[in-house]
């Protein structure tokens, strides 16, 4: 007896082939994609739901919002005549609350049918609001046009991919959609950069943290030394060194991340010479000691000739 995960492997192998399409959106760090399949019955729909639980792409996604058209001969009837069929058809919002009822609209008011169309999503972190609609409605259009089930389009061979073991989920596109950035590539080359300057800056932060305290130790030494010799030692204050890395939760855009990357370069600048700064003071602190460190010693070894020839006796008289 096959258990649940084998019976949802063997109806997807059984699956008719899946056809995607080049076009996503990518708005605030989601993602949407669409795939088309042709379907003729309910067991294909039951199918092609079951290659959604199987591929780990798939079950690895926020949701997978559905809608299917097709149309199913009259119990009694052969087929002669158009009354002999009836349009069966359905949605799944996949937990994207009426997603799927408005992508089944969609599909009715283009004229799809014998098809069934899914648009993948992953969430960025950022609710999207009633405009997340318009991007499912868009991708499952260009989803059906690239299957060919409405418009010209057809989809070539090599669009074509079976179920389950083949199907993948493209990580990139030649022309995708994106909300506030030009390309994929300046979106990517921004968060590293910011990502790495972060980096940068909390370790310069420890760095000109260690430094303050060696510097505020320094003070304290010289405060102590400069007491026996019975005068003020020269104390620099050390500033503030704290320029603490705060972590943008705003929705990015290419503007907003290029305005990052100038503060991040800038917060880099300040911490690089604070820490030039105080290594030069904490080097004339050292110099500083040495010499109090000395003259402590010597003055030192000069009472303790005193002393003692205050204690040695005087010379009897002859």
């Amino acid at each position: 007896m096959q258990t649940d995960s084998q019976r949802t492997q063997t109806l997807a192998s059984q699956a008719p082939a899946l056809i995607k399409t080049q076009f996503q959106i990518m708005d605030r760090w989601s993602k949407f994609i669409g795939h088309s399949v042709h379907v003729t019955s309910r067991k294909d729909v039951v199918r092609v739901q079951a290659v959604l639980k199987a591929n780990k792409e798939f079950k690895n996604a926020t949701h997978n919002i559905q809608a299917w058209r097709f149309l199913n001969l009259v119990s009694g009837k052969q087929g002669d005549s158009p009354d002999d069929f009836v349009v069966e058809d359905g949605y799944d919002d996949d937990g994207e609350t009426a997603a799927g009822r408005k992508l089944w609209i969609m599909m009715r008011d283009a004229g799809a049918c014998d098809c069934m169309v899914i648009v993948t999503r992953w969430y960025g972190g950022t609710q999207l609001g009633p405009v997340r609609f318009d991007h499912i409605n868009n991708v499952g259009k260009a989803a059906l046009e690239a299957g060919g089930f409405i418009g010209a389009a057809r989809a070539t061979a090599n669009q074509l991919v079976r179920p389950v073991d083949q199907v993948s989920v493209p990580q990139t596109f030649p022309e995708p959609i994106l909300t506030n950035w030009k390309s994929i590539g300046d979106k990517d080359r921004l968060l590293r950069l910011l990502k790495a300057r972060d980096g940068s800056i909390e370790g310069f932060t420890l760095n000109v943290t260690k430094q303050q305290v060696q510097f505020e130790a320094n003070v304290k030494t010289i405060r102590i030394l400069s007491r026996k010799l019975g005068h003020s030692g020269v104390e620099r204050e050390a500033h503030n060194a704290s320029d603490s890395v705060e972590v943008a939760k705003c929705d990015l855009t290419q503007d907003s991340a290029e305005q990052l990357l100038k503060e991040r370069d800038d917060k880099l600048a300040r911490l690089k010479t604070r820490l030039k700064e105080l290594k030069e003071q904490i080097s004339l602190q050292d110099k500083q000691i040495e010499d109090l460190s000395l003259s402590v010693a010597q003055r030192s070894e000069s009472l303790a000739v005193e002393s003692a020839a205050r204690r040695k006796p005087a010379p009897a008289d002859a």
